[in-house]
């Protein structure tokens, strides 16, 4: 009785684990897609108070996006389901 209650217990701490693991990935995707969402704004400031930098900023924008904030947002949507 004793293995099988320990059996029990170990298995249910694996499950808790994945759950925080999947919960942490989750909350740490979410920031960083907010977070890099929320820099498209200071870029664009920037970008039409200094013409000149404008492409520079678009560029960024685009690399943040398709490299960061999308990929957040997917691992976010799939840790969270």
């Amino acid at each position: 009785i004793i293995r099988h209650i320990r059996w029990i217990n170990n298995n249910k701490e694996k499950i808790m684990s994945l759950f925080v693991l999947l919960k942490w990935l989750h909350v740490l995707s979410v920031i960083i897609a907010v977070g890099s969402n929320m820099t498209y704004g200071l870029l664009l400031t920037n970008g039409t108070r200094q013409p000149a930098h404008l492409v520079f900023a678009l560029k960024t924008i685009r690399f943040v996006d398709s490299r960061l904030a999308n990929p957040a947002y997917i691992m976010a949507l799939i840790t969270g389901l």
